[in-house]
Order: C-alpha cells, then structure tokens, then sequence
C-alpha cells in the first residue's frame, strides 16, 4: 500500500471517529427536543471548575454520557443535586441546591447542564393562554416536584382557585384547580412545579364504549352480543396491574366491582392496595365492570359496563 493512500485511509478513518463521536444526544421532553453540544475537554472543565461563580438553587436538566451508575448519581447528590425524573437521553430533571454549575460540569460522567426553563414546563396547548385575556379562568392540572415541602405545596394553592390536591405519589404531589394567565406565568416560574397542562373534561361512556368492542346487544342498557352468546367473562380471573383499586379492601368496593376481587398485591413499598389517583379503578372497570349500580347517561347507555362484566 503506498504511504500517500496509507494518509488517506488513516484521514478517513480519523474523521469518522470524530463524526461518531460528535453524534448529537437529545433531550426528548414532553413539548421539546433540546440537541445538546459535545462536553467541554478536561483542560476547560478543570479551568470552570475552579471559575468563582456564585452557587444557584432551582430546577435544572443534567445530562450524563451514559445511563448513570450509582457512583455517578452519588456523585452528583454530593455536590447538592437531586435527581427527581428521569428524561429520555440519559438525562433528569434535578432540583439543584447551592450548586457551583462548573463542579456540576467538571464531573467526568457529567456531559451538559441547564436551566429548566418556565417554557419547558407547559404544554403545548397552554401556549395560547400566555397572549390571551389576562383574567379569563380557565382548568389546569400540575404536578409538583416530589420532596416539596408543606409550605410549598400551600404556596402553589394560592395560585390555585377551587385546587384539590392530590395524594403525593412517588412522582410528586398532583393539583387540579383554575387560573387566569397572570397565574399560570407564576407557578411556571415556580421551582416547585414540573409539568402544568390543560384539566380535560371527563365524560363517561362506558357501555357505549364495550359496545364498540363487543357489538350491540338486543337493547340498550342490557348485555352487549358477545355477552349475550354467554362470552362475558365468567370463571375467568384476570390481573390488573395498575395504581390500586378504589379503597383497597375487598369489602368495601364500588358496587360495579363489589364481590368480585379475589386477591390484592401492593409492591414498590406502598401500604396497601388503595387507588390514589383512580387510574387504576377506571382500568379495572374497562375490563370487568358490571354496571350494578344501575347509572345510566340521557340515552339509557350503562356506565360502569367493561368488556367481561362476569369475570374476577
């Protein structure tokens, strides 16, 4: 091989590396994509590590190079941050507390850092609240950062008209009230808050919806066709892995579900089999609900009809 193709080759296989190497890694938010640049070399982040810069407190994003070890995690609680969601690529949203920005930078395992913004919390249809009339009401839900204190949590309920919060689950503590867009800039600035949508309006179409599923019965508000042919379930028992069921004790159930529940696991350190936030509850009557308590909508459809309403 002659030396003059041997540079070629060596030139080629140098710029490839380089181009791997700067393979951009994005943070794939909720209502963003943020591209972040390639680290600084370990000259410049010796140098910010020792910068004077003055310690910041807030919410903020922090890539690692790679899925975090227990070692790089460790590493950055030392320094006063928590990390509190994990945010698609290997990065989280972490609430820092006092923290130089360029020891937070210098961390080998550490690749980009900045500043969750007020924007980056909103969803996309709340946008247009922002330009509109400054004292029209209008429904939201928001999730608070999980470890947040009382006071905290009241402070963000002042912003809050008719707010009922929620129970604090692992991912934070969730508000549903109404604000004006003078509100809604306030608790977007607001260190405690992570997420704020829209409130979307509920409607039960239950056996309208198994209809869909399993075919239009001889009338309406009785079984659906396939429960008619005698395929509604009965001597099955099905798993719902969800966020609990209603009160969580078996003798005390809503009427569509009562009777029916042979067993409860509760896992990943909670008390007991108790719906927190109904997910659960409303999945668990998709599949099983026997519309017993007799509800019905305008039209005479049931609510609380699931797809096997004789099933356990």
């Amino acid at each position: 091989m002659s030396r003059s193709l041997s540079r070629v080759l060596a030139a080629l296989c140098l710029f490839v590396c380089l181009t791997l190497g700067a393979e951009p890694r994005p943070l794939r938010l909720r209502n963003a994509l943020i591209t972040t640049p390639e680290p600084l070399p370990a000259a410049q982040r010796s140098l910010a590590r020792h910068a004077t810069e003055a310690p910041v407190t807030g919410l903020f994003l922090v890539q690692f190079e790679a899925n975090p070890t227990p070692a790089d995690r460790a590493a950055v609680t030392q320094l006063g941050a928590e990390l509190l969601h994990f945010v698609p690529d290997n990065a989280f949203v972490a609430r820092l507390s006092g923290v130089r920005l360029g020891e937070l930078r210098a961390l080998p395992a550490v690749r980009w850092v900045g500043e969750f913004t007020p924007a980056l919390k909103l969803d996309p249809r709340l946008k247009p609240r922002l330009t509109g009339r400054l004292t029209e009401p209008f429904a939201v839900k928001l999730l608070a950062r999980p470890g947040a204190t009382p006071l905290e949590l009241r402070v963000l309920a002042r912003h809050l008209h008719d707010s009922t919060p929620r129970p604090t689950l692992s991912a934070g503590t969730f508000f549903s009230g109404t604000v004006n867009a003078a509100e809604l800039r306030v608790l977007a600035q607001s260190d405690t808050v992570l997420w704020i949508e829209p409130a979307a309006r509920m409607k039960l179409v239950d056996e309208v919806a198994t209809t869909i599923v399993a075919g239009e019965g001889s009338a309406i508000g009785g079984p659906a066709y396939v429960h008619e042919l005698g395929y509604d379930g009965s001597g099955v028992i099905v798993a719902v892995a969800d966020s609990g069921i209603d009160s969580g004790d078996p003798d005390d159930l809503h009427p569509d579900l009562a009777g029916r529940v042979e067993a409860l696991f509760s896992y990943d350190g909670l008390p007991d089999a108790s719906d927190e936030h109904s997910h659960g509850t409303h999945c668990a009557g998709i599949v099983l609900g026997n519309a017993a308590s007799g509800e019905a909508d305008e039209n005479g459809f049931r609510y609380g009809l699931g797809v096997a309403p004789g099933a356990g």
